[in-house]
């Protein structure tokens, strides 16, 4: 057979056939595919895919602290190795110097790589650069010396304080503390006054208002180190003395005599609130108990704004028949004040003086002793001579008159 004057396609055909079982197969010059070379793309200055570092959260610390790391393409997309059409975000390699983070210790936070958690590896205290990936530039980090302390788990030295006031000088022991260390009690920061200069010693004031046991812990890069406890116990009240017991008829005041009485923030008389009066006295605190139907062992209970309680007995009875047993030195002149001794005078309503011809003088405003024995009474103008003077006060008796002498002026 001739294969001239045969078009190329018919050629390479006859020629396939001929060939039989042979594996060939011819494509014509003029119908293959072009062969394109492509050069490589170089990337460009500004690049968006290169990996930079913008910001981390901590350029200080230790050992197993966790900061983050933000910056561009810090992780890189890659295939579920299960799941081929499943991608996911695996981060790019990070060193702390020449020290690399191991992967279970690095986490991706952000898409397209933002923004990744970082475990802060073992290295050697001082300065190192900090890198990620193939990133340009790095971020010094310094490694400080970690900060331990001395657990004790029981109470501090001087570790019992008043609520009211805190406490002042408490110490804790350990190593390399700085001013970059705090103090927390009952997970409040306290105030730190002094730092040894080796790092071995802080001393803190602790805070006033917190109640009963509060842990103690000192944290610096981070961590956090119990170091141990404080008990708070508020200020402790007591009542030794009453001046009076309380009346049937009539509001009474009454003084109270003991320790830490400006602490008191409530009573109740009979399990009912009463009202109370402080003073610059720590001493002293004057309580009014109502008016009501006659009370034996009615207990009058104190209270503190952090629970310390005090109790003590107070009878209400029938207002006994008041008494005059003296007056003070009386001149005689223009009006004015008087000063009248006895007993039952509280709730004093009536004072009347009458001379020798039985002319009536009328006293007027009343200032009566928290303990009624004693009253001030303003009085008009009285000539020189004898008098006597009857008071009348809550009980519906009044006094036995009591005899008195006007000197002359």
């Amino acid at each position: 057979m001739s294969y001239r004057n045969r078009t190329p396609r018919m050629a390479a055909l006859l020629l396939s056939a001929a060939l039989g079982a042979a594996s060939l197969s011819l494509v014509p010059a003029a119908e293959a595919a072009p062969q394109v070379h492509v050069a490589p793309a170089h990337p460009k200055a500004g690049d968006t895919s290169a990996t930079t570092i913008t910001r981390v959260s901590a350029t200080k610390g230790s050992p197993g602290q966790m900061i983050i790391i933000a910056g561009t393409n810090l992780a890189a997309e890659e295939a579920d190795e299960n799941f081929p059409e499943l991608k996911t975000w695996k981060a790019k390699t990070v060193k702390f110097g020449d020290t690399v983070v191991a992967a279970d210790r690095v986490t991706v936070l952000g898409f397209k790589g933002e923004l990744i958690l970082v475990t802060v590896p073992k290295h050697a205290n001082g300065t190192v650069t900090l890198t990620v990936g193939d990133a340009a530039k790095g971020v010094k980090f310094t490694y400080n010396a970690p900060v331990t302390v001395d657990i004790t788990l029981d109470l501090l030295e001087g570790g019992t304080v008043t609520t009211e006031t805190g406490a002042t000088g408490l110490t804790v022991e350990g190593t390399n503390f700085s001013k970059t260390t705090k103090v927390l009690v009952g997970g409040k920061p306290v105030k730190i006054t002094s730092v040894a200069t080796d790092g071995t010693k802080i001393t803190f004031d602790v805070p006033a208002g917190l109640v009963g046991v509060q842990d103690v812990l000192v944290t610096d890069s981070g961590t956090v180190h119990i170091a141990g406890f404080v008990v708070y116990v508020p200020a402790q009240i007591a009542v030794t003395a009453a001046s009076s017991g309380a009346l049937v008829e009539a509001n009474t005041n009454i003084e109270l005599t003991g320790t830490n009485l400006d602490k008191v923030t409530s009573a109740t008389y009979g399990g009912a609130k009463v009202t109370f009066k402080k003073t610059t006295d720590a001493t002293k605190l004057t309580v009014t108990i109502p008016k009501g139907a006659a009370l034996e062992d009615g207990k009058l209970t104190l209270t503190t704004k952090y629970g310390a309680t005090a109790t003590i007995e107070i009878d209400r009875a029938p207002a006994p028949t008041p008494t005059v047993t003296a007056v003070s030195t009386v001149t005689a002149s223009t009006a004015g004040e008087i000063t009248l001794t006895g007993t039952g005078l509280t709730g004093l309503k009536k004072v009347v003086i009458k001379n020798e011809a039985n002319k009536l003088f009328a006293g007027s405003k009343f200032v009566v002793a928290a303990d009624g024995k004693s009253a001030k009474v303003t009085f008009p103008a009285l000539a020189a001579g004898t008098y006597t003077v009857s008071v009348t006060a809550v009980s519906a008796t009044a006094s036995t008159a009591f005899e008195f002498t006007v000197a002359a002026s």
